[in-house]
């Protein structure tokens, strides 16, 4: 199993303020299911939502995630918009 923590950053949408960050623990088998969990249930998720973004707090799981990502098939088979 591998996990990781992910940030929850947001503001008010009707007021402007920043909320305080989140943090979430998820936990996966392996790198590429834990790639494929974050992007289907917090990035591409609330990807249209301009008061809520998701980040991986790791820097060195960030950079997987976006080679994980930037492989069309990876967006594909997990719900990315393909139109």
């Amino acid at each position: 199993m591998i996990h990781a923590t992910i940030i929850k950053s947001g503001y008010e949408p009707f007021y402007f303020k920043p909320l305080p960050d989140q943090r979430e623990t998820i936990q996966a088998d392996d790198k590429a299911s834990l790639f494929a969990l974050f992007f289907r249930e917090y990035a591409n998720r609330y990807k249209y939502c301009n008061s809520v973004s998701y980040k991986l707090a790791d820097p060195d799981l960030h950079e997987g995630y976006a080679d994980w990502l930037s492989d069309i098939n990876n967006y594909a088979d997990n719900g990315g918009d393909m139109s």
